[in-house]
């Protein structure tokens, strides 16, 4: 029987014993099927907000297997009122294409593929968890993988997640899953 509980404070899925490793392990078989009907290639999201409100978006688009573009955006929070007339200042970010993909190391999610994100969730989820940290695992409703990650309980708000989390997945031609850089 499957255990899923509500995890306080993150609104995360935690799964109980061995289940998330037959998971994930039913999950890279959908993957494996998935992938060819729409040739390798695909658009996700990794994305981080803080508690009080600021945080950033990366948007990976791969095509044919290969990671060929890379979206960074950030945010400072609840949006300010705007003087009438005047714009709101633009979100700062940047688009990397083609060889210059991976280039900004100091900002935006790695530049990985699904292949890459399935291998280290099965590393994360075979990690001997310590007493004050919780595994956190969960598929979307078509059976990929969503998230694996550890987190130390012991730690509030913003605590680092060590792992995989994505969103947005969207197969096919990334042209039209992606939106436009602003």
């Amino acid at each position: 029987m499957l255990h899923h509980l509500l995890a306080v404070g993150f609104g995360f899925s935690v799964c109980c014993a061995d289940e998330p490793a037959a998971q994930l392990a039913q999950s890279l078989k959908v993957w494996a099927e998935s992938r060819p009907r729409h040739d390798n290639t695909y658009s996700y999201t990794v994305t981080f907000r803080s508690f009080v409100g600021f945080g950033h978006e990366t948007t990976i688009v791969v095509a044919k297997g290969k990671v060929v573009e890379r979206r960074y955006k950030s945010f400072a929070g609840p949006a300010k009122p705007v003087e009438p007339g005047k714009e709101g200042a633009p979100e700062p970010g940047w688009v990397e294409k083609g060889d210059q993909v991976g280039k900004n190391q100091r900002e935006g999610a790695r530049p990985r593929t699904l292949d890459e994100l399935y291998t280290e969730a099965g590393k994360v989820i075979a990690t001997r968890l310590q007493p004050a940290e919780k595994l956190y695992f969960k598929l979307d409703k078509e059976g990929l993988l969503e998230y694996a990650f550890i987190v130390d309980t012991r730690i509030a708000d913003d605590g680092p997640r060590r792992g995989v989390l994505i969103g947005n997945l969207r197969m096919g031609d990334p042209a039209q899953s992606v939106k436009p850089a602003k």
